[in-house]
């Protein structure tokens, strides 16, 4: 079905300029406790990886600072290979999110659009951790500003 809202999404997604600047290359050190981690397994050769590229990278663009993007090509090596077995992949594209506080990683099984994976990880990663840090860099900030005011005297 159709709706404006779905129109509208689409013609964003084909007019705004993405990069894969905010996807970053396969590395299992960035799966840590701190950050959630939004995984692509993929393969140079699969027509769906191509096609939800643009999506993917957009919703990077998107979540940057909240959640890492990363691509793993599952033939490239061996560690990689390892890392798509680990984590049972048995087709292309999948995507799961995990690290931060996932005891396991989470599949992605919806729509490959960018409102898909955006919707997705929203319910998953909430806005309040982002806004903890925040809060904290204003706590900082005042006291500097506190110090300012100390030294300027």
């Amino acid at each position: 079905e159709l709706t404006g809202e779905k129109l509208s999404e689409f013609i964003l997604v084909k007019l705004e300029p993405t990069t894969d600047e905010d996807v970053f290359p396969f590395s299992d050190e960035l799966i840590t406790d701190q950050y959630p981690v939004f995984v692509k397994f993929y393969e140079k050769w699969c027509s769906r990886c191509l096609a939800m590229k643009t999506a993917f990278e957009n919703a990077a663009s998107r979540m940057a600072g909240r959640v890492i993007f990363m691509e793993v090509e599952c033939s490239s090596s061996d560690v990689a290979q390892g890392f798509c077995s680990l984590h049972k992949v048995d087709g292309y594209p999948t995507l799961k999110l995990m690290g931060a506080h996932f005891e396991k990683a989470v599949p992605f099984e919806r729509d490959r659009s960018v409102q898909g994976i955006l919707d997705f990880l929203n319910e998953h990663v909430p806005e309040e951790e982002e806004e903890e840090e925040k809060e904290e860099e204003d706590t900082k900030d005042e006291d500097d500003k506190e110090d300012d005011k100390e030294g300027g005297d």
